[in-house]
């Protein structure tokens, strides 16, 4: 059984991204999704003896110009310089876009785990592509039902 289901998308320029509460634009596309799957009740005689939490997953991945890694991975990093080791500190990413009435998605506890470099036809440049996982998904109002 699915507890809940969470995806969400979004591309190009209605895009606004917060990483840690500092701005970030140069983004080509940022995806998401999340579940928790509750994988069994425990009892005895029809009785129950105890509730399985379930296991909670939420991953996704952000797209972006090669040449806006090293300020990406700044904001990832606190402001400091230089480069992210993959598994670094959580942080707080807010997705938006400019559109009136529609709420921010915020994912918190994001870790990134791993990136892959890519050269695409849309743009002509190359972009990187970073894997990451999270810890939850939140908004800020109630979301339109997709």
């Amino acid at each position: 059984m699915t507890a809940f289901v969470s995806r969400g998308a979004a591309q190009f320029d209605d895009l606004r991204v917060s990483i840690g509460g500092a701005p970030f634009i140069p983004i080509e596309a940022i995806s998401w999704s999340d579940d928790l799957e509750v994988t069994e009740v425990r009892g005895v005689g029809g009785r129950l003896i105890d509730l399985v939490p379930g296991n909670y997953s939420g991953r996704g991945s952000i797209t972006l110009p090669v040449s806006e890694e090293k300020d990406f991975l700044t904001k990832v990093n606190g402001g400091a310089q230089g480069r992210v080791t993959l598994g670094n500190k959580p942080t707080i990413w807010t997705v938006s876009n400019g559109i009136e009435g529609n709420h921010a998605v915020i994912l918190k506890g994001v870790v990134l785990t791993g990136h892959r470099v890519s050269h695409t036809q849309r743009s002509g440049v190359l972009v990187v592509s970073y894997d990451f996982h999270l810890e939850r998904v939140e908004t800020d109002g109630i979301l339109p039902a997709g």
